[in-house]
């Protein structure tokens, strides 16, 4: 089998970093709407509030800073998150 060359290597490439841009641009889209989500769900419960989700699984709502400044986590850190658990 010929190896690729140099020309198809960039055009692979570009669509490479194409496909890639376009996956963080919907990973920011997502998060987007989940903030606007969890922004409704602040709305009407408060942190610490349980909520049965059914099926055996809870949500609570969490505030990451409660009664601390600082959260370290590898990663951007929300105040606020839903974590959920199973029975």
């Amino acid at each position: 089998m010929a190896r690729p060359t140099k020309a198809q290597r960039e055009t692979t490439l570009r669509k490479q970093i194409l496909k890639y841009l376009s996956a963080l641009d919907r990973g920011k889209e997502g998060y987007k709407e989940a903030d606007a989500v969890l922004d409704l769900i602040l709305a009407d419960v408060k942190p610490g509030a349980r909520i049965d989700l059914g099926g055996g699984q809870t949500a609570e709502i969490v505030d990451n800073f409660a009664g601390k400044n600082k959260h370290f986590k590898p990663c951007g850190v929300s105040r606020f998150e839903v974590k959920v658990s199973r029975a």
